[in-house]
């Protein structure tokens, strides 16, 4: 009975808590399930709103398909080209029997609403409805005879919205019109014409039969085309509010799901539900919008329900709650019992408040205390201290050493050794913390067994993949020193590699007096471990063998290598990409290791912008997963493997460009490519002439050229002259003056010449003569 005061705060907290924790996870366990109802009411009206939204889509294409269809029949008819281009007028008779023909047609199909033939050279136009003959100034359709006047090409055979009203029928009618027509008249607007005039009601009838087949459908159904003109009538909505439903769903587009889909917004004080879907041809937007307040109507029962079976729970669980802390706190009574008759004294005992939280507290943490600090486990933490930036001083050092009987000799001179474990993703995937502890601890022991052997050293745990080696060296130095270590590190190599399977690269440090600057000692040889990069796998290295490397920092790729690779990345060219990658490498590699890694990470984001302004200019994409890619860059550990990375890439580069100009364009490019490659010294070689020589408009061979090759043509034959001039250079540059080249490349203006040789290689004209080819440097003012 002494323990009352805090056997009752213990179960109080243990009430209280278990009491919260089941009131918040009754609170969120109902407002998931009314959430979850309320989420799936409005995802499966938006569900079926879609399917609406779609099947009316289907029938606005099918209409759409039948309307071009009807019109390009009527086009196509002989008689109707009779029609449209006959300069002296047709007799009566025939007039009215073609006219009869195609009244016939539009009655036929009951979406059309009238048919208009134009005839730019007798001024007429050929009607269904009201005359049949109009001269084009007294037409009562004044919309379409300005629409012969100023055509535009885009809209030709496609739905344009318009109302139609005339003396005999006074009545607005919505209709879509279809122009067709293939010449242009050279006094303006176009020769001859057929238009088409389909009833919009046909859609709004099609929105109406859907409506009657879905019920449960409410809300305002509507059409609008990509400039947001209605297609069909939009009953309860003004324009001011149908454009701000158009500015919500635009503002949707660009994600993933921008062409169907639903979004929520405010119309006239209430939130609306609003389901879209756009077709690609006609570019329509297809919507429907529902008020929140009619979809949330059959989940009002379920908030009351679930508010009340919510406060029954509650209930229910205080209830719980008691019973529960009850059973919890009876054992743990019986455990403070015993721990405290254990640690406390008779007079203590006899006390009557103390803590049991507290009391629990202190005994765990009394037992953690004394595994915390027993030798072993703090061994290799104390000894990693060794590397930090603060100097230690030797009476320190020697105090720790003697601590942990280490018997490496402080007056003694020392290297420092770093193994690394090659392969280390591998390692992490192939094994578990514990065993790659295991693992490392093992290359510890057989490198005191080798490399220290009748030495004192010692092994040091860095973590990950890096062990440091500190061994002390007496008189040995130069050579001696090389040649011990050498065949130290080696046999640790082959019995790592032959029973741990484990390859290992050692690096190892200049020969140290101070034990001082360990610090500094450490930083050398994990710097030097690093060009494990260049020398591979496996390797050994020492210091010197860094002696005759660039240090600076800054070195970068020249522009004008960069431009080689990308011209042959776009031109599919693998062999000479791989060429051109190698003769960079050759050039990285001779430079410090952070200017190597700078340089391949440059490089790796350049070919990747390059994939980028390739799917840019192209409507091919070349589904290159970058990503993965810049996974494995991040491990590697090696040239080797940084090399085959590239290829990789540029394989895959070259063999999307390869399956992309094998496409029905590719006989066609092929004969751009042959003519521009034969005529580049033509001065006036330009798209004009290319694709006069095709007998192309020079809009169809440009766009074909862009998506094939990713550049336009003129920029190919810039790079085709280039190349040629680099070649006249090289093979006789002493002998030829620039005009000569500039004659053999098609080139007439000499300064124009120097702006593009000097964006292609980087350099100028006579930089790269005086560089290359060792010639007097050219008059600075001629550039």
């Amino acid at each position: 009975m002494k323990l009352t005061v805090f056997t009752h705060s213990m179960f109080a907290r243990m009430l209280f808590s278990v009491t919260l924790v089941l009131s918040l996870l009754i609170a969120l366990v109902s407002y998931a399930l009314y959430y979850s109802f309320q989420r799936v009411t409005i995802e499966s009206i938006s569900s079926t709103s879609a399917n609406y939204l779609l099947q009316t889509s289907y029938g606005a294409g099918y209409m759409n398909d039948n309307a071009r269809n009807f019109a390009l029949s009527i086009f196509a008819n002989p008689n109707t080209n009779a029609l449209m281009y006959n300069v002296e007028e047709e007799g009566v008779t025939e007039l009215i029997m073609e006219m009869d023909r195609i009244q016939a047609l539009v009655k036929a199909n009951s979406f059309v609403h009238s048919v208009y033939v134009y005839n730019k050279k007798q001024h007429r136009f050929l009607s269904t409805v009201n005359s049949i003959t109009n001269r084009e100034d007294d037409f009562f359709d004044k919309e379409a005879a300005a629409m012969m006047q100023s055509p535009n090409a885009e809209l030709r055979l496609k739905p344009i919205p318009r109302i139609l009203s005339n003396d005999n029928h006074p009545k607005e009618t919505r209709v879509l019109t279809y122009v067709i027509y293939d010449n242009y008249s050279v006094k303006g607007g176009v020769d001859g014409a057929v238009i088409v005039n389909i009833y919009s009601d046909y859609l709004q009838n099609l929105i109406t039969s859907y409506n009657m087949g879905n019920p449960e459908m409410s809300g305002e159904t509507f059409i609008v085309d990509a400039n947001s003109h209605l297609i069909t009538d939009a009953k309860n909505l003004n324009e001011a509010e149908i454009s701000t439903l158009m500015g919500t769903i635009s503002a949707q587009e660009g994600k993933p799901e921008g062409k169907a889909g639903y979004t929520t917004t405010v119309l006239k004080d209430e939130k609306v539900l609003v389901a879209y879907t756009k077709s690609e041809v006609p570019s329509w937007w297809f919507v429907r919008v529902h008020p929140y307040s009619v979809i949330l109507k059959s989940t009002a029962y379920i908030k009351t329900t679930t508010l009340l079976i919510s406060i029954v729970l509650f209930m229910l669980g205080l209830l719980l709650s008691f019973i529960v802390s009850r059973r919890l706190y009876s054992p743990f009574g019986k455990l403070v019992g015993r721990v405290r008759g254990l640690v406390d004294s008779p007079a203590s005992r006899a006390a009557e408040t103390f803590d049991e939280v507290e009391l629990l507290n202190k005994v765990v943490s009394e037992a953690y205390a004394l595994k915390r600090d027993s030798q072993q486990m703090q061994r290799n933490e104390r000894l990693k201290s060794l590397f930090t930036p603060h100097a230690q001083p030797l009476s320190s050092l020697q105090a720790l050493l003697d601590k942990y009987r280490i018997t490496l000799q402080l007056d003694e001179g020392y290297v420092l050794i770093s193994y690394r474990i090659d392969y280390f993703a591998r390692f992490m995937s192939d094994f578990n913390e514990r065993d790659r502890d295991l693992l490392r601890y093992a290359i510890g022991n057989a490198a005191g067994e080798t490399v220290g052997r009748n030495r004192s050293h010692q092994v040091i745990d860095m973590g990950d993949d890096i062990l440091m080696h500190i061994v002390n060296v007496e008189e040995m130095d130069g050579e001696e020193l090389r040649s011990a270590f050498a065949q130290g590190v080696k046999e640790l190599q082959e019995w790592c590699l032959h029973h741990l399977k484990l390859n290992i690269s050692a690096a190892v440090g200049e020969k140290q007096e101070d034990f001082t600057e360990l610090y500094s000692g450490y930083q050398k040889v994990v710097s030097l471990s690093q060009y494990r990069l260049v020398y591979g796998h496996g390797c050994l290295l020492f210091a010197d063998m860094l002696s005759g490397r660039a240090i600076e920092a800054s070195y970068k790729i020249e522009p004008a290598e960069e431009q080689q690779l990308y011209e042959a990345l776009v031109g599919g060219r693998l062999d000479e990409a791989r060429s051109l990658y190698a003769g960079i490498m050759s050039k990285v590699t001779q430079h410090s290791y952070d200017a190597m890694m700078s340089n391949i990470l440059y490089l790796f984001y350049f070919v990747h912008n390059t994939m980028q302004t390739m799917e840019r200019n192209s409507i091919d994409k070349y589904q290159l997963d970058f990503h993965a890619y810049l996974r494995q860059m991040s491990q590697v550990e090696t040239m080797d493997e940084v090399h085959a990375l590239f290829d990789d890439i540029f394989t895959e580069i070259a063999s999307a460009i390869t399956s992309r100009k094998n496409n029905r364009s590719s006989i066609l490019m092929d004969s751009v490519l042959k003519y521009i490659e034969t005529n580049y010294t033509d001065p006036g070689l330009c798209l004009d002439t290319v694709a006069a020589e095709m007998k192309l408009s020079k809009m169809y061979v440009g766009k074909l050229f862009r998506e094939a090759y990713g550049q336009s043509v003129a920029d190919y034959i810039v790079e085709v002259r280039m190349r040629r001039a680099i070649e006249l250079l090289n093979e006789g540059g002493k002998n030829k003056t620039l005009i000569d080249i500039l004659g053999e490349i098609g080139v007439e203006n000499k300064k124009y010449f120097y702006i593009l040789f000097k964006k292609k290689m980087g350099v100028s004209f006579s930089d790269y003569r005086l560089k290359h080819l060792n010639l007097v440097r050219i008059d600075e003012d001629d550039e």
